[in-house]
């Protein structure tokens, strides 16, 4: 019985050791890019949604800027 209870608890310890060391990073690197990836998804699609009811480019062009966070922003 107590060797059955020491695996046990080695086994928690090594799942409590893997989620917080391995798990838990990769999944909010993950959630990380899913944001990212959405965020880019939304301008493409106010870009093309703005092309295609015909708006000014330079409205377009500024619309579609006010997505990038201004350190980010290289406006040429």
């Amino acid at each position: 019985m107590a060797s059955s209870i020491a695996s046990a608890f080695i086994a928690t310890l090594w799942g409590v050791a893997l989620a917080n060391l391995v798990y838990l990073p990769i999944g909010d690197k993950l959630r990380r890019r899913h944001e990212e990836e959405i965020r880019l998804l939304n301008i493409i699609l106010e870009g093309v949604v703005s092309i295609q009811s015909g708006e000014n480019p330079r409205i377009i062009k500024t619309k579609l800027l006010s997505f990038i966070e201004p350190e980010n922003r290289k406006v040429r």
